[in-house]
């Protein structure tokens, strides 16, 4: 899967501070002494299952967890491909279903992406291929009356024209209902896009192409998707560009008349913050960005950072707009800390960060982390599970989610019983 680049933090066309904090590594906190890490479900990649689970898992009122597989399933693919999945609290454990398997042709195959709930509980996401142009859908998943069965219905195609394709990054809502998203790839100038889906009468969708970006300084090649604030702004990273062809934080703002401008936030430096962010970002109450890095700082093992908007002092001559501050807030460390985070994190009502990384730990297969901020502006890891060992899972690939007692839910990409993965739940 292509999530490659460097990131390289500089001014470009506002200013931009970066900050690296001090941290420190700890063992399971009092509160997660007890923790331990549950397997719900292990795949088992045949043609009624699927197998390698790529993206995250998003949580329903009832406290139902959804997600995809890259593979598995049947259909025109090798190895299957991929399906829909939904895994549900039953007495004593958990059960899971596929509610759909991709065929491998108009409907899309290979998902990736981290599915998005309406509010109707109906289900959206993305493929990288298939569809009518090859470059892969955007679908819905219709829920059922009680009894029912799921309906797939393909929203758009990617890959007509200057369309983008291969969309790794999740689907963001807005009030009024239109979904937003980037795509990797293609675009006027071949290197992703932004895009807009609104929904249309009798049930159709029309795409909106909103940002183009060009691999230079506005960045490229994007495999997050976006977030919004409260003003309808997006948010979102690019793997590449930059000033130094390493990647950018940016934000996407609607202007009069409709168009919408892109403005870069940060540019990520190799040598300064981390560098390969492969994860979107995530909002706190006070309107801070979260996001992780794969790699960079300290050991090069990756980062989690913080992006605040700056406060600029009143006597500042030429305030520059939308000036924000990065700031490293952990840097892992490639052994028990952990190594490669390429989810995101999560947040809770506390202010802590959860999230895991893909490698690293006692049996190298990752660790799910929590971040906790300590007196002086530092923050302290504390890994509450590692990964890898038995019919453990392994190497986890997307971030967490969390429900309202705290307890995490994730995939992993191998591991389990038949080594195509595991969906798994750590709690205290």
């Amino acid at each position: 899967m292509p999530r490659k680049a460097l990131w390289v933090a500089a001014r470009v066309g506002f200013a931009v501070v970066t900050t690296v904090v001090a941290l420190t590594i700890t063992s399971a906190s009092n509160a997660w002494a007890a923790s331990q890490e549950k397997v719900l479900h292990s795949f088992t990649a045949g043609a009624s299952d699927g197998a390698q689970p790529e993206a995250g898992l998003v949580l329903d009122r009832a406290n139902n967890l959804y997600g995809t597989t890259a593979f598995g399933g049947y259909g025109n693919c090798s190895g299957g491909c991929g399906v829909v999945f939904e895994i549900s609290p039953v007495p004593g454990g958990w059960s899971e279903s596929v509610i759909y398997i991709f065929h491998g042709g108009e409907d899309g195959f290979r998902p990736f992406t981290t599915l998005t709930l309406d509010k109707q509980g109906n289900l959206y996401g993305t493929t990288i291929e298939g569809g009518i142009y090859s470059g892969g859908v955007v679908f819905k998943l219709t829920r059922p009356s009680s009894g029912g069965v799921w309906t797939q219905s393909t929203l758009h195609s990617f890959g007509s024209g200057a369309d983008g394709n291969e969309p790794y990054g999740t689907l963001a809502f807005d009030d009024a209902g239109n979904l937003y998203g980037t795509t990797y790839a293609a675009g006027d100038h071949n290197a992703g896009m932004v895009f807009e889906l609104s929904p249309a009468t009798g049930g159709d969708w029309t795409e909106s192409v909103l940002y183009n970006f060009t691999n230079s300084a506005d960045g490229g090649f994007p495999s997050a998707g976006v977030v919004l604030d409260a003003a309808g702004n997006l948010y979102g990273t690019t793997t590449v560009g930059g000033s130094d062809q390493s990647g950018v934080a940016f934000e996407m703002t609607q202007m009069a008349g409709g168009n919408w401008q892109e403005t870069v936030l940060h540019s990520f430096n190799v040598s300064g913050d981390g560098y390969t962010a492969s994860s979107g970002l995530v909002f706190d109450a006070a309107g801070n960005l979260y996001g992780t890095t794969t790699a960079g700082v300290g050991k090069d093992c990756g980062t989690v950072y913080e992006l605040s908007p700056t406060e600029l002092s009143p006597i500042e001559l030429s305030p520059a707009p939308g000036a924000w501050t990065e700031t490293v807030l952990f840097s892992f460390d490639c052994g028990s800390g952990g190594r490669g985070p390429i989810g995101g994190v999560v947040l809770d009502q506390a202010g802590n960060l959860y999230g895991n990384t893909q490698a690293g730990g006692q049996y190298v297969s990752g660790v799910v982390f929590e971040l906790t901020p300590v007196t002086g502006g530092a923050w302290t890891e504390t890994v509450l599970h590692t990964l890898g060992k038995g019919l453990d899972g392994a190497t986890p690939e997307a971030g967490l989610v969390m429900d309202k007692a705290g307890h995490l839910f994730g995939a992993t990409l191998t591991g389990g019983a038949d080594e195509a993965g595991t969906v798994f739940a750590v709690g205290p």
